[in-house]
C-alpha cells in the first residue's frame, strides 16, 4: 500500500515561496503543474488555453505575496486553485469570451460559456 501523504506540508510550501529560491519554486511547479493542468482540462478548456493559463498561474504564484497562514486554515492547494480561477477569468476576459464560473469548492468548479450559445444562435439564424 502506498502512502499518499504529500512530501511537504502546506506551511513548508508557503515557506518555499517566501524563500524566493528557484529550486523551491521548481519543487512546487513539479508537484502542482500536473494537478492544475488536469483541473483546467476537466473544466473543458482547450489545451492551448490550459497551457497559457497554467503558465500565467505560476507567474502569479511567483509574484503574488504569500498569505500569512495562521492555524493551518488555508491549504496550499486551495490557494493555488483560487489563483488558477482568477487567472482563468482574466485569460478568458482578455480573449473576449463570455462565461460564468460556478464555484462551490474545489473540485466543484465549472465554466459555462455563454458566448457559445449566442454564436450557435447567430449561425443558425444566418443559415
Amino acid at each position: 500500500m502506498t502512502n499518499h501523504r504529500p512530501a511537504y506540508s502546506d506551511n513548508e510550501l508557503f515557506i518555499f515561496l517566501i524563500s524566493r529560491e528557484r529550486k523551491h519554486f521548481e519543487v512546487i511547479y513539479t508537484l502542482y503543474s500536473p494537478v492544475i493542468y488536469g483541473f483546467l482540462i476537466r473544466l473543458g478548456l482547450a489545451e492551448k488555453y490550459s497551457e497559457d493559463i497554467l503558465q500565467q498561474t505560476f507567474i502569479t504564484i511567483w509574484n503574488k505575496p504569500v498569505p500569512i497562514v495562521s492555524n493551518n486554515k488555508l491549504s496550499f492547494l486551495s490557494w493555488i486553485v483560487q489563483i488558477t480561477i482568477e487567472s482563468t477569468k482574466k485569460y478568458l476576459e482578455n480573449k473576449g469570451r463570455k462565461f460564468i464560473i460556478h464555484q462551490k469548492s474545489y473540485p466543484s468548479v465549472s465554466i459555462e460559456f455563454t458566448d457559445v450559445l449566442e454564436h450557435e444562435c447567430k449561425v443558425q439564424h444566418i443559415a
